[in-house]
């Protein structure tokens, strides 16, 4: 493939981080290192999220979107809506986790010596 042509469209919406930013990459023609570039981190920390090894906090899911959405406005026909909806979807899931990790803190912090 030439670098003029568009990249196929995939048919499914991807399964996990992982293969959301492999997307990412795939459709931007972007190594690991550039798109870590992009985004602020290392690439250390790039390919531990793609292969599942930890996940990207907070500020860099933010990055993550806020990337997806000005390359979806600049090249919509390589980076698709779908695909930044996905990320979106992903930054609202790890907000609702994280909320309700801290609540289940809260809950057995508060629980603590109340026994007799």
């Amino acid at each position: 493939m030439n670098s003029m042509e568009q990249p196929s469209v995939r048919k499914s919406s991807p399964e996990g981080l992982g293969d959301c930013l492999r997307e990412i990459r795939r459709r931007l023609f972007l190594s690991q290192s550039d798109l870590a570039r992009l985004l602020g981190v290392s690439y250390v920390s790039l390919n531990r999220w793609e292969n599942g090894c930890y996940e990207p906090s907070p500020l860099a899911i933010g990055r993550l979107r806020d990337f997806c959405q000005a390359a979806c406005q600049k090249q919509p026909h390589y980076l698709p809506p779908e695909l930044v909806a996905w990320v979106e979807s992903y930054q609202r899931r790890a907000r609702k986790r994280k909320a309700g990790r801290e609540n289940h803190e809260n809950t057995s912090r508060s629980g603590r010596g109340t026994g007799a």
